[in-house]
């Protein structure tokens, strides 16, 4: 349940950044387009990072509250409930990324099959690229007037970008956290000794 919620804001904020896509798409100028276009993905990858990098973060406080509780459990023999799935793992963030992505390779999949049916089927693709147009518009700027059916697949580069950016952010909110961890260590031992 940790996943699909995490990866489920990161998908509405995919989906109001495509909204935003959608009244840059009415701008004339194509270099003004490009230029809002590119800004519109960095946006997107600012509010990742921020809410990965915080992610992160608690991810490593719920292991180090997880790992003072499996001491007590080993100590008292207590049944406590641990909150395995918000610890930290150096995989979760590229998961994420990933998981928000995926009802547009769940999407791509029906396309694959509608289109080998029959090739002028291209409702499930158009219905990828409306619901992740932050990612699409760029790439329909670029093959304006050439709608065919592996155009929609171009768009997966957006999975790349959100899962690596979702990833690198998570790492790094979790190693703040370890070096704060390790310098409060620290300090104990150099007052308290060992």
């Amino acid at each position: 349940m940790h996943y699909l919620k995490t990866s489920g804001v990161l998908y509405a904020y995919i989906f109001s950044m495509s909204i935003v896509a959608y009244g840059i798409i009415l701008i004339e100028s194509p270099t003004v387009k490009a230029i809002l276009f590119v800004l519109n993905i960095l946006l997107y990858c600012a509010v990742v990072a921020a809410l990965m990098f915080k992610e992160g973060m608690d991810s490593v406080k719920v292991l180090y509250s997880n790992n003072r509780l499996r001491e007590r459990i080993v100590e008292t023999g207590e049944d406590i409930k641990l909150k395995r799935a918000e610890e930290y793992a150096t995989y979760k963030g590229f998961i994420f990324g990933a998981l928000a992505y995926a009802p547009y390779v769940l999407i791509l999949i029906v396309h694959a099959i509608l289109t080998s049916i029959n090739p002028t089927l291209l409702g499930a693709g158009q219905i990828g690229a409306t619901l992740y147009m932050v990612f699409h518009a760029p790439v329909g700027l670029c093959f304006s007037g050439a709608i065919t059916a592996g155009v929609y697949y171009i768009g997966l580069y957006g999975m790349v970008v959100v899962s690596i950016t979702a990833g690198i952010f998570y790492l790094l909110g979790a190693r703040k956290i370890f070096k704060q961890h390790e310098r409060i260590e620290s300090y104990n031992k150099s007052i308290y000794g060992e």
